[in-house]
């Protein structure tokens, strides 16, 4: 039988980091850590991978709420519209009221993500918020 002298390539196990902005590998048999980001790959401390793991975790609980509070109010406005479809007027007005005010907000809140360690664009962010938004009210109002 022959022996290979090929060294065994290490396996990597993914840590999720948020938004996958940011890879993480650790492999299984020395446990080294990289970050792959930008397409660089460093070496960084089980520290830092274990930071990133944990910060993974809670932003992906965060999101999983966010869901979930996004499908309840979708699921009653729905209800309340099916119920009494004179209600879609009285929430597009809420909606015509409230807008203007959690536009500045979503604005001013995306304006200090260009100084972030990580900067991002705020416009863009800003757009996809906006964008969403607008697809879970219409999915409501013209459903």
């Amino acid at each position: 039988m022959a022996v290979s002298s090929a060294r065994p390539r290490p396996r990597y196990t993914a840590i999720p980091s948020g938004d996958r902005w940011i890879a993480y590998l650790q492999c299984e048999d020395c446990q080294r850590a990289t970050q792959n980001g930008a397409g660089r790959e460093i070496d960084v401390g089980l520290e830092v991978l274990e930071r990133a793991s944990c910060d993974a975790k809670i932003l992906g609980s965060l999101d999983e709420d966010a869901r979930w509070h996004r499908a309840w109010t979708t699921a009653l406005l729905r209800y309340l519209i099916d119920d009494t479809p004179a209600n879609a007027e009285v929430i597009s007005g809420w909606i015509g009221k409230w807008s203007p005010l959690a536009s500045r907000a979503l604005e001013a809140f995306a304006g200090t993500l260009a100084e972030a360690p990580v900067p991002l664009d705020a416009d863009a962010i800003t757009a996809r918020i906006t964008s969403d938004v607008s697809r879970d009210t219409d999915s409501v109002l013209l459903n």
